[in-house]
């Protein structure tokens, strides 16, 4: 603002030398654009000349406005000081290797990721917000800079800030995507790049063998000890963690009593593609038309908590009871020595299941079975004899 305080106009207005590079009046020309000074200037009244600083470096730089006038006697200069110093335009890095790899996530499982933001040049960074995104990429909470995030929109020169960005994958496959921060580095609108990727996996699925339906433990006598070996594979494309088995009650238990069972080879976690055994015993003590019972294997998928299961019927009856007939002891009389009686024995499973590795042990001279071997020339019984 250029004021006359004299008590007469001022005349022959003029600029006496010019601005020079950095300095300049806006448009080139004096008075500048947005300048409104003539070469006249009445007493007391106010004019307006408009002059610019583009630096050129990183250092102090000055100029003088130069106007020369008429004060009515004679002529004078009024000179006017400029200076400024130059500072390097703000320039935003993102932390992290380009791309920055979210590794192998299962499909609707969440990673996130605190990227920083570093402001390396000498004026702040303004307006700062990020364009690229999209999903299955995201700021954690919907919005910028994410919820552990701290960055606000203007990074002061030399200062620091964080964003929290997830990886959220609904497919399988290689995913990409980039992050573009822009802002205004004090000078014009410029942006800031870091690439991301991540690989979205099935997720795990566990199957029991021996299905489908239940695995039937068939007939099983009271008493015994019946065990079946099954195998837990995984399927899908994401290791199954936090697997533990349940659901199992009398006679139904895992081998010794503990999932996996003794021998089974089971563990917490279980890989893409694998399989373990498991190891469940149906140990019947009581006669039952049929029991039941489900084996509940609890897994997380990688992304969320699952369960596979695997029902169970076993049927159990009173075991093999072999009678043999005749009083006890059964007597041959009275017979001459080197005379031969011989007598046939029946014998009877009283029980509900078929007897087996049927034998005798006890017999000796001057008792035999008739033709010298179990169970004699006129004996008809094997190995086994059903209920």
């Amino acid at each position: 603002v250029v004021t006359n305080s004299g008590a007469v106009p001022a005349t022959s207005i003029a600029d006496g030398a010019g601005l020079a590079a950095p300095f300049d009046y806006t448009g080139a020309a004096y008075p500048g654009t947005g300048g409104d000074c003539g070469v006249t200037l009445g007493a007391g009244a106010s004019c307006n000349i408009e002059a610019q600083w583009i630096p050129s470096a990183a250092v102090l730089e000055s100029d003088t406005i130069i106007i020369n006038y008429d004060d009515g006697a004679v002529a004078q200069v009024l000179n006017h000081g400029l200076q400024g110093t130059g500072a390097n335009p703000a320039s935003i890095t993102i932390s992290e290797a380009d791309p920055y790899d979210y590794g192998s996530i299962t499909e609707n499982a969440t990673s996130t990721h605190i990227f920083t933001l570093t402001n390396g040049g000498g004026v702040s960074a303004t307006s700062v917000t990020e364009i690229g995104l999209a999903a299955p990429f995201a700021f954690s909470g919907g919005a910028f800079p994410g919820t552990g995030g701290t960055c606000l929109p203007t990074i002061g020169a030399g200062a620091n800030c964080d964003i929290e960005i997830e990886f959220a994958p609904t497919s399988t496959g290689l995913l990409a995507d980039t992050i573009e921060i822009q802002y205004d580095n004090g000078a014009t609108v410029v942006q800031s790049d870091r690439d991301v990727q991540g690989t979205g996996l099935a997720a795990a699925i566990l199957s029991i063998s021996d299905g489908p339906g239940n695995y039937d433990y068939g007939t099983v006598p009271t008493g015994s000890s019946n065990s079946h070996t099954f195998t837990i594979t995984n399927t899908g494309g994401s290791t199954a963690t936090a697997i533990a088995g349940s659901g199992l009650a009398a006679p139904f238990t895992f081998e010794g009593g503990s999932y996996p069972g003794t021998t089974g080879t089971c563990g917490v976690t279980l890989n893409a593609g694998a399989n373990c055994d498991i190891v469940v015993e149906y140990n019947p003590i009581g006669v039952s038309a049929g029991d039941n019972d489900t084996i509940l294997i609890d897994y997380n998928d990688g992304a969320a908590a699952q369960q596979s299961t695997r029902g169970l019927d076993g049927i159990a009856v009173a075991p093999a009871t072999l009678t043999i007939s005749e009083t006890d002891p059964y007597s041959f009389g009275t017979l001459a020595v080197g005379a031969t009686a011989t007598h046939i024995f029946t014998i009877n499973n009283t029980g509900d299941f078929q007897a087996s590795a049927m034998v005798e042990s006890g017999l000796a001279a001057p008792y035999s079975y008739t033709g010298g071997s179990y169970p004699g020339t006129a004996g008809d019984c094997a190995a086994t004899l059903n209920a």
